[in-house]
């Protein structure tokens, strides 16, 4: 290493000229460095989740929702109607937002004396100024589930304008604009911003702000470390000025390669200058120890270099193993982490060994303090002294609370659990905080469930699935508004035909389609020329178990519950065995869906089986029976369709009413009609001449009165069996008890239909040759979203913990065991980090603090920076206890020397990690204090840990004990030691 050393000054002023030009290209080079805040790219982008999240994203007008919220006292107000409406229209000129919805502009669907209307809940710029209209626009939009929690909070306290943002639009910029237009208008409402942009927006202004805040704060507080240390300016400035060059390059390459700073990389400043630190102190504390020497400035430098060089080395080695364990992470953003923290670390271990020598050999001696003993003193030599007698004296107790430690590491390790959402990075009282526990409190939530669904979405059998699937999904703590197409059809068909449900017909279905059919709403329900639909949800929760609970709920059901085959079946052309059996499977299917809304409005205690029990009835006479009132209906509707002008077959005469109504009546009231029996009491009981001008009027009219009876036969049972069902204990409020009673008789709607569907595997097991199966159809589900996509990242988590400290453990004992060629050597160097790694663990656990994407890095981070002060230590005392010492002098020596450097080092760490607590970054915090404390921990454990494991064990890596032992007479069996300065027997 001598030749190296003397190399380094022989070429000085070249190397400092070099390194100067360099350090102004890289400067300039900061100039372009940009901050990356997209959540998103810190996954892996070839990750399937992640691919077909983007995909979605891209068919359904993007996946990035950015939601603004006005709360006031009441948002249905002229004021507040009219500063939603221009926000939502000044938002619809951008061409990077490809959906606004709000209040002002939202589909509305309004039944109508003639039929239904699709129009708007308040036509934009026709905002209602009388009380009494907004009062009833009020009671109307908070009646519907399509509005109330979705785009209006229950108490129409808070108002949403939500903008869906193009895949390949900047989220960003985008959010930013949407601010900057939320500012011009005029209001005095409480504002929220949320939603992954305005997410990205607060993490940016974060970033920036803790990096402008928090680097010159490090930077005084380990020059204020280094100075109280050393006493001098070079002792200040040499090694603080090597990682301040080392930090200004690592940016630049990162900035020159086209890489953003993320969450973890904006961190990297801050390392650097806390952990590079440590070459120049140790350098610099060498060179003070030896300027004692009778030795030229030169003389001196290069010794010192020469002597320290080989440590500096492996201690930068087994740095870098530990921050390239990282390269194994599943996070991107985790792997640029320790890719460019490991360039950093590198870049200030040969600045170290170039630089400093260089300016040291530019500036003049510097004499030390002595005392008359001839040593340097000041408090940490006293401490040292004490510490290296406590520690002979002690070494068995000292391992024996390694031991204990290891133990508490059992029992608390598996407290520990983990965390992955993203919101869990802010602050309580930040904005975006704010923003996002109101959503979750008054809207269920911004983080998006999503169920992609390939088929035929306009056959009934797969939009039946879909509203079933929603059902379930409404089921599920904290997952709350699904929607998708299907949603709107059974909302079309209330309105249009009284039932909320999924028509049983192709036909009956387009007839709905139409009124929706080229709505901008439809871009996000259903794509690719109507094969795929999105069912989408909210999840009220970050917490990381709720979280994966559901998304294995909903695979779990999705693998189960939804075929993938499904074959449709007309129930009238069934045998009676076999009408049985498809109605059993038809009844199980109900009976689970009314469970699934008694669920979801609060009645847990409804049970599948006692659903079962009523519904087996549909075909009882107390279910199928008319009531007077009813026969009444029918018999007034069939009366005015004879007298109607648009009548197939026109009867004027009461009389022939009166005979054909009683006729009909025989036939209906106990069973259901057919057709040819409705022909047959038409041409007996309707006089000829009344349709001698046109012979087919019969033809037509039969079936014309069988859809109407059959009809109102149907609304009959469903009826009947409605009001059966809820004779069940029901306790909800009045308009909670309306949509209940709307929804069960959606579901029992099903029971009364012709056309039913049975899953493949189902079919082929009742022998689908024997049905008469019109046609098939198939479909496949599967879920998507950001909550699949956190389950993914958690158990990622897991394995990047055990994977990186792994490859740092085994990376470091290979570099160990050849510098100290000693396979137990390298056993032995591990304990102290060891030691340091489980009580970082039991901290938190004892703290409650989750692993996440951030303090996942302690571990590796402290193998990396604490087996430093191994190295140091063991090579300083290998030294010496090969140069003739006992093992006390040994150790005296090298916590004077190497020791000292030691706690200056990790008192320069410490202080720079600790800098990160004041960040807004709430991971940040924690791995700010936490590594902290983990540099204090490994480096104690390094000059008392370490030394009782080598004196207890006589570890013959570090020298020959026996002949220490016979030379300065101790006994083979141990050292024993008087308490007190260092006398040895």
């Amino acid at each position: 290493m001598k030749k190296f050393a003397n190399l380094v000054l022989q070429y000085r002023f070249p190397l400092l000229a070099g390194i100067i030009l360099l350090t102004i290209f890289f400067g300039y080079q900061l100039t372009k460095l940009k901050i990356d805040a997209d959540i998103l790219n810190y996954l892996p982008q070839d990750d399937p989740v992640v691919v077909q999240f983007r995909e979605i994203g891209e068919k359904f007008g993007g996946n990035s929702l950015a939601i603004i919220a006005m709360e006031t006292q009441d948002v249905f107000n002229p004021r507040t109607l009219a500063r939603i409406d221009t926000i939502t229209s000044e938002l619809q000129t951008f061409p990077e937002i490809n959906q606004v919805l709000s209040v002002t502009d939202i589909l509305d669907i309004k039944k109508i004396p003639d039929g239904i209307e699709v129009g708007k809940l308040i036509p934009q710029g026709d905002i209602p100024q009388d009380p009494n209209e907004l009062n009833n626009l009020r009671e109307y939009a908070l009646s519907k589930d399509m509005y109330r929690g979705n785009l209006v909070s229950a108490d129409g306290r808070i108002a949403l304008i939500v903008a869906r943002i193009s895949e390949d639009a900047s989220k960003t910029e985008v959010a930013e604009k949407m601010k900057t237009i939320v500012k011009s208008t005029e209001g005095d409402e409480t504002v929220y911003y949320a939603g992954i942009p305005f997410q990205m927006v607060f993490l940016t202004d974060i970033i920036t702000g803790d990096l402008a805040r928090l680097v010159p704060f490090v930077a005084l507080l380990v020059l204020l470390v280094l100075y109280l240390s050393f006493h001098s300016l070079r002792g200040v400035f040499l090694p603080f000025g090597t990682v301040l060059i080392s930090t200004i390059w690592t940016l630049g390459v990162m900035s020159l390669l086209g890489f953003d700073l993320t969450i973890a990389s904006a961190a990297i400043p801050v390392l650097l200058i806390a952990v590079g630190s440590a070459y120049g102190i140790h350098l610099i504390s060498r060179y003070r120890e030896n300027s004692k020497l009778e030795l030229t400035n030169r003389d001196c430098v290069i010794e010192s270099t020469a002597s320290i060089a080989l440590p500096i080395i492996m201690a930068g080695l087994t740095t870098l193993a530990g921050f390239l364990a990282f390269s194994i992470s599943y996070l991107t953003m985790i792997k640029e982490f320790g890719v460019f923290s490991s360039v950093g670390i590198f870049l200030t271990m040969i600045l170290s060994l170039l630089l400093i020598p260089v300016l040291l050999s530019l500036l003049p001696a510097r004499k030390q303090r002595l005392n008359t003993k001839g040593r340097h003193v000041t408090w940490v030599s006293r401490v040292m002294d004490l510490m290296a007698d406590q520690i002979v004296a002690r070494e068995k107790l000292i391992l024996a609370g390694g031991i204990l430690l290891l133990i508490a590491a059992v029992i608390a390790v598996p407290r520990l659990h983990r965390e992955v959402n993203m919101v869990e990075y802010f602050k309580h009282d930040s904005e975006i905080r704010r923003a996002e526990d109101m959503m979750e409190a008054r809207f269920g939530g911004s983080i998006p469930v999503q169920i992609l669904v390939k088929g035929d979405i306009k056959d009934p059998l797969v939009l039946k699935q879909m509203y079933s699937l929603e059902k379930y999904l409404r089921t599920l703590p904290d997952v709350n508004n699904p929607q998708s197409v299907a949603d709107l059809i059974a909302e079309l068909n209330e309105q249009m035909n009284g039932r909320h449900t999924i028509p049983d017909t192709r036909n009956k279905v387009a007839n709905l389609w139409v009124f929706i059919d080229g709505n901008k709403v439809m871009d996000q329900l259903v794509a690719d020329n109507d094969t795929l639909a999105l069912i989408q949800a909210k999840i009220g929760t970050v917490k990381s178990h709720k979280v994966i609970a559901v998304v294995d709920s909903i695979n779990q059901y999705l693998a189960i519950a939804v075929p993938d085959e499904l074959f449709r079946v007309q129930m009238t052309g069934l045998t009676d065995s076999l009408r049985t059996q498809v109605q059993s499977h038809r009844l199980a299917q109900v009976a689970k869906m009314i469970v699934f809304d008694a669920k979801h409005y609060g009645l847990g205690g409804l049970d599948s089986n006692q659903v079962v029990s009523v519904l087996r009835t549909v075909e009882s006479p107390q279910v199928q029976h008319f009531t007077s009132e009813q026969i009444n209906v029918i018999n007034r509707e069939i009366a005015a369709y004879f007298q109607s002008d648009a009548a197939d077959l026109v009867i004027d005469s009461e009389p022939v009413v009166e005979k054909v109504l009683s006729a009909l009546k025989l036939l209906y009231k106990n069973s259901m009609p057919r057709e040819t029996d409705v022909e047959s009491v038409l041409r007996q009981h309707v006089p000829q001449f009344m349709y001698a001008d046109d012979p087919e009027a019969i033809d037509y009219a039969a079936p014309a009165l069988t859809s109407l009876i059959v009809e109102r036969r149907q609304q009959a049972i469903v009826n009947n069996l409605t009001d059966k069902i809820l004779e069940f204990p029901v306790d909800i409020p009045a308009t909670e008890y309306t949509n209940l009673r709307r929804d069960i008789h959606g579901d029992l709607w099903i029971l009364v239909q012709n056309y039913t569907g049975l899953p493949g595997n189902q079919a082929t097991f009742r022998n689908i040759s024997t049905l008469p199966v019109d046609s098939g159809v198939t479909l496949t589900s599967l879920q998507a979203g950001m909550p699949i996509i956190f389950k993914n990242l958690d158990a990622n988590i897991l394995k990047s913990q055990v994977f990186s400290l792994a490859v740092a453990y085994i990376l470091v004992f290979i570099l160990l065991s050849f510098r100290f060629r000693s396979l137990t050597g390298g056993l032995i160097s591990l304990a102290p980090i060891t030691a340091t790694i489980l009580f970082n663990f039991i901290l938190m656990a004892i703290l409650d603090i989750p692993l996440d994407a951030v303090t996942v890095l302690i571990g590796s981070v402290a193998i990396g920076i604490g087996i430093d002060y191994t190295i140091h230590f063991l090579t300083r005392f290998q030294k010496e206890f090969q140069g003739d010492k006992s093992p006390q002098e040994a150790l005296h020596t090298t916590l004077h020397t190497s020791g000292r450097a030691i706690l200056i080092n990790a008192a320069s760490v410490m202080m720079g990690f600790l800098v990160l607590v004041f960040g807004n970054i709430v991971p940040m915090q924690r791995f700010g204090y936490l590594i902290a404390v983990t540099m204090v921990i490994s480096a104690l454990g390094a000059i008392t840990l370490l030394p009782a494991l080598i004196m207890v064990t006589k570890a013959r890596f570090v020298g020959d004990f026996d002949r220490v032992a016979k030379r300065f007479r101790y006994r083979l069996n141990g050292l024993k030691t008087i308490r007190g300065r260092g006398v040895s027997r």
